[in-house]
């Protein structure tokens, strides 16, 4: 899937949502998009299942979280793609390049609008932002 960098379609900025066929889409339980949002806080690298445990539970954990976490992964990977979450070495990670992810290009955006505000060009930063 070819994605412009305009055009994310992991939102994590807000609420959590996933863009498919044009369409924001909420994710099928509040726990699955804390994991996406956690995720894609670090996408293409390996997320330590501890710190996505901290992440949704703190200290307050159920007794199985770590079956607890698997079922939201499940669902997460149904949700998304099974191919674009992998699991090694207790670690997850979500496998998206990072302009598909709205915080990364919001923050691609602001670095392009102020180089182009630096060049005089105040018209591109405008677009830029």
């Amino acid at each position: 899937m070819a994605v412009s960098p305009k055009h994310p379609v992991i939102g994590v900025f807000g609420p959590p949502c996933l863009r498919v066929e044009g369409r924001w889409q909420q994710p099928p339980t509040r726990q699955v998009g804390r994991v996406l949002t956690v995720l894609a806080g670090w996408p293409q690298e390996p997320v330590p299942a501890a710190r996505i445990v901290e992440a949704l539970w703190g200290d307050d954990h159920p007794d199985t979280v770590e079956n607890t976490l698997q079922v939201h992964i499940s669902h997460l990977r149904r949700w998304l793609g099974k191919e674009r979450v992998e699991h090694h070495d207790g670690s997850y990670m979500l496998l998206v390049d990072p302009s598909e992810v709205d915080t990364f290009t919001f923050e691609a955006n602001v670095h392009s609008a102020m180089h182009a505000r630096r060049a005089g060009r105040l018209d591109r930063a405008v677009d830029h932002l």
